[in-house]
C-alpha cells in the first residue's frame, strides 16, 4: 500500500508549475500573444493555463483598463514570489555541475547598449557565475547580419535570424531628458513644451521633429541644434548640461537613478527601432549561453502591452 505524501513535497506535487511558467512569462511581457510566441504555445493554451491558475488559488491574477492587461495585487504578489523562486532556483543550479559551466561566453552588443542598460547586467551575472569569462563584442545599430561566433547579441533593431533564434526584448518609447540645472536655466521654456532658446541634441535617429509633431507643438525654429553621430555621446553632452536629449528609459535608467538626468515631459513616442536578443537554438545553446538568456530576458522591465 503507497504512502500519502505530506508536507513540503506534497504541496510542491499540488503547484501547477506549467501555469506558473505561463503565468510568468505573461507578467513580464504584460501581453498574452508574446508570451504565447515566446513560450512556443497557442494563444488559447496561455489563456487556459491562466484561468487555472486563478481556480487553483481562487484569485483574479490580471484585469484589462483601456484594453491593457495589468496584474491585480494578487498577481503582482503571485508574481514577485514566482520571480525570487525562479532566481533561488538558478543560484542554486550553478552549484550543481560548477565544471559545466566554466568557459567563454561571446556576447555582441552596440556601444550604447554595452555602455548604458546592459552593462550592469552582464556585470550582475558575471558576478553570479564568476566560472564564466565573458567577452564582449561591438556590433552596430540595425545590424543585419551578427557573426555566428558571438553565441548572444543584444541588437538594436531586428536582425537576421537564419538558422538562429530570435526573441523581441523591448519596445523603447523615447522621451525628452536634460540634467537637473539645464532643466532649472530653462523652466518656462520646458513647462509650456515649447522649448524655445534650448539647445536640443541629436543622434542618427533625429527624432525631435517627429517628437514636436506627435506633442502637437511647433518645432522651435529659434532652438540650437549640435548633432552627433553617437546616440552615447549625445547622452553624455546632455548630462553634461549642454542641451536635451531624446532617450529611452532603458537607456538613461542609470542615470536616472543616480540624478544626473531628469525626463521633463511624459509625452513619448516610439522609437525607431526595437531591442532584439538572437541565439543558437535551443538544440545548440551551450548551458552558458541559456543561462544568461534567461536572465537578461527576465531582468527587462515590464511593459504594458495590449491583446
Amino acid at each position: 500500500m503507497s504512502k500519502k505524501l505530506t508536507g513540503p513535497m506534497s504541496r510542491i506535487s499540488r503547484l501547477p508549475l506549467k501555469a506558473l511558467h505561463y503565468f510568468e512569462a505573461v507578467c513580464r511581457r504584460r501581453h498574452i500573444g508574446k508570451a504565447s510566441e515566446e513560450l512556443g504555445v497557442s494563444y488559447g493554451a496561455v489563456g487556459r493555463h491562466i484561468r487555472n491558475l486563478e481556480a487553483h488559488f481562487d484569485a483574479k491574477l490580471f484585469t484589462r483598463e483601456n484594453g491593457q492587461l495589468q496584474m491585480t495585487a494578487a498577481g503582482a504578489r503571485l508574481f514577485e514570489a514566482v520571480r525570487e523562486g525562479l532566481d533561488c532556483i538558478e543560484r542554486g543550479a550553478q552549484h550543481l555541475n560548477p565544471e559545466k559551466l566554466a568557459g567563454k561566453l561571446s556576447i555582441g552588443c552596440t556601444p550604447t547598449i554595452g555602455s548604458t542598460w546592459a552593462a550592469r547586467r552582464i556585470c550582475t551575472f558575471a558576478e553570479t557565475y564568476p566560472q564564466i569569462e565573458i567577452h564582449v563584442s561591438n556590433i552596430e545599430p540595425a545590424q543585419t547580419s551578427i557573426p555566428h561566433h558571438l553565441e548572444i547579441a543584444l541588437c538594436y533593431g531586428k536582425p537576421a535570424a537564419t538558422g538562429r533564434a530570435l526573441h523581441e526584448l523591448y519596445t523603447p518609447q523615447i522621451y525628452p531628458l536634460c540634467s537637473a540645472s539645464y532643466a532649472h536655466r530653462h523652466q518656462q521654456a520646458i513647462h509650456n513644451r515649447s522649448f524655445q532658446g534650448m539647445t536640443l541634441l541629436h543622434d542618427r535617429q533625429n527624432s525631435w521633429r517627429r517628437w514636436f509633431e506627435l506633442a502637437k507643438k511647433p518645432y522651435p525654429e529659434d532652438a540650437r541644434h549640435i548633432h552627433f553621430e553617437s546616440t552615447l555621446i549625445a547622452l553624455n553632452a546632455a548630462r553634461l548640461g549642454f542641451g536635451a536629449v531624446l532617450c529611452n528609459m532603458l537607456e538613461i535608467e542609470e542615470y536616472v537613478r543616480d540624478g544626473a538626468l531628469t525626463q521633463i515631459s511624459s509625452k513619448g513616442m516610439p522609437e525607431a527601432h526595437r531591442y532584439y536578443l538572437i541565439s543558437d537554438k535551443p538544440e545548440e545553446q551551450s548551458l552558458r549561453a541559456r543561462l544568461f538568456e534567461e536572465w537578461m530576458v527576465r531582468s527587462m522591465p515590464q511593459q504594458d502591452g495590449r491583446d
